[in-house]
């Protein structure tokens, strides 16, 4: 899983939806579809995207920076990550239709992050000990990732010649 951050363009533009606004959008359209919401049944016969609306619009160095930073850890080398926005066929949504009929947007992507400082506090101490020995082990998932950027200085480590 964690191999996939690494397909993500960092300029890519990327938007998240967290998984309590996704419910409250189902609920919110089942209510809809009984005629219970404000719309009145409104939405019945179309298709609407479900997303976080432009709080939650980011690029993808801010998703993958924001949630890394939360548990202590910085964004891996920029070289690491895919640079083809064009193979990402992610990008920002219009949902003031789903969100005018369905009340969901109700959190944004700080409120994420605080929820995963929340969450993983515990291991933040842990992280400011071992981060560079995590982050170099996460480098090394990148499918970019080569021999080089392991070593930017193979010179030095060469074996003294005792001749």
């Amino acid at each position: 899983m964690a191999r996939l951050i690494y397909d993500i363009p960092l300029e890519a533009r990327c938007e998240i939806v967290l998984d309590i606004d996704a419910a409250a959008a189902l609920a919110g359209a089942a209510e809809d579809l009984r005629g219970a919401g404000d719309s009145h049944g409104e939405s019945r016969g179309n298709t609407y995207v479900i997303a976080g609306g432009s709080e939650c619009q980011l690029l993808g160095k801010e998703i993958a920076g924001g949630m890394l930073g939360a548990v202590g850890l910085p964004l891996p080398d920029a070289g690491l990550f895919s640079d083809d926005v064009s193979s990402f066929s992610l990008s920002w949504y219009d949902t003031s239709e789903s969100e005018r009929l369905f009340h969901y947007q109700n959190h944004t992507f700080d409120d994420f992050r605080r929820y995963l400082t929340s969450r993983y506090r515990l291991a933040l101490p842990v992280t400011r000990v071992f981060g560079p020995a995590i982050t170099a082990r996460l480098e090394r998932l990148s499918p970019r990732y080569s021999a080089a950027q392991a070593d930017p200085h193979p010179g030095l480590r060469q074996p003294l010649n005792t001749e």
